[in-house]
């Protein structure tokens, strides 16, 4: 038999609340087996309906009150307190940072749930002046796009017409999106909410295993700093250098200790080389240059360019030492620009 909880948050949920209704799970450690009701309030207002006694009540940004001893984490707190440290102030730019200074021992050390609790207090619309300049024109700008399709469409848009969430930010524009379907009437809010909470489940979870293979693959690699252009070439592994660069690229992870990465798939045999800065992405074109040099019989479908990832497939004369060597190229270009500057 599992654990009871209620987690109440304000009606016309914005992002924040579906960080905090996600981070819950994780801060209280609710598991498939546990009982979870999510009601909203009006904004400020706490449950005030009986509940079981071994029901577990938590508010999240709404109530007035931060106080994690009570489970409370609302960051519009007003004062409601005894404590002076914390009263009547806005401590957090969101309630999920408070979820996120409540459980030091939870995410301190999460790299995924900082860079989504850093995610939400910039487009937190509790915030004032996020609310107040780009948050709002950026929703203005999303509501007039939507409405714009749906006029010229028989059959109304629907989420999968959409781009996929694959990250954090685009989860926040999928969630506005499904909140302009609440305030149209097509779904209830708590689906809207349900939806954007799988999204992000469905990121955290697919990236917590590729950043536990990483990791365990950073331990065997090589780090070569050519020319000031650092280069991470890593053992042998199944790792897609696209998923490498989004997943970088989400937590920011690495983000300033390394500029290119090289893998090698052997099962596929296939390499990879991704590049983390635009101003090296002309240079993997004077690389594939080179390698068609090294064996002119390459096709496109042999090696090609998708954005800041060059694909290798491996032969007999394209081997790991030919794919270093031409890597190490772009540290030569690298210090001919730094010495022409």
């Amino acid at each position: 038999m599992g654990k009871k909880y209620l987690i109440a948050l304000h009606r016309g949920p914005d992002f924040d609340c579906v960080t905090c209704r996600f981070m819950i799970e994780l801060a209280y450690n609710i598991g498939p087996e546990d009982e979870v009701q999510v009601v909203f309030v009006e904004h400020g207002k706490m449950y005030e309906s009986p509940v079981s006694e071994d029901t577990t009540v938590i508010h999240a940004d709404t109530g007035g009150i931060l106080d994690p001893m009570q489970n409370c984490f609302d960051h519009h707190n007003s004062g409601n307190l005894l404590d002076e440290e914390i009263s009547g102030r806005d401590c957090d730019p969101s309630s999920a940072n408070a979820i996120f200074n409540a459980f030091p021992n939870r995410f301190r050390h999460d790299q995924l749930i900082q860079a989504l609790v850093n995610l939400t207090n910039r487009v937190d619309s509790g915030h004032r002046e996020q609310r107040e300049n780009q948050d709002q024109d950026t929703r203005n700008e999303l509501i007039t796009k939507i409405r714009s399709i749906n006029i010229k469409r028989r059959t109304k848009f629907w989420l999968s017409e959409f781009q996929d969430p694959k990250e954090p930010r685009h989860i926040v524009t999928m969630f506005y999106q499904l909140m302009n379907l609440f305030w149209a009437g097509k779904l209830s809010e708590l689906q809207a909410l349900d939806m954007a909470v799988a999204a992000l489940e469905a990121w955290y979870f697919t990236n917590s295993t590729l950043q536990h293979k990483l990791e365990t693959l950073m331990s065997d690699a090589e780090l070569v700093e050519n020319n000031g252009l650092r280069i991470m070439i890593l053992p042998d592994s199944d790792l897609w250098p696209k998923m490498i660069r989004y997943h970088i690229r989400s937590t920011r992870r690495w983000r300033d200790m390394v500029d290119v990465w090289v893998t090698h798939n052997p099962k596929e045999k296939k390499f990879g080389i991704t590049c983390m800065s635009e101003d090296l992405e002309h240079d993997l074109k004077k690389i594939c240059r080179l390698i068609k040099g090294v064996d002119p019989n390459l096709t496109e479908d042999d090696m090609h360019l998708e954005s800041f990832v060059l694909y290798v497939n491996e032969t007999k004369k394209i081997t790991p030492s030919l794919i270093r060597q031409a890597v190490l190229e772009l540290g030569k270009k690298a210090r001919l620009k730094a010495g022409n500057e």
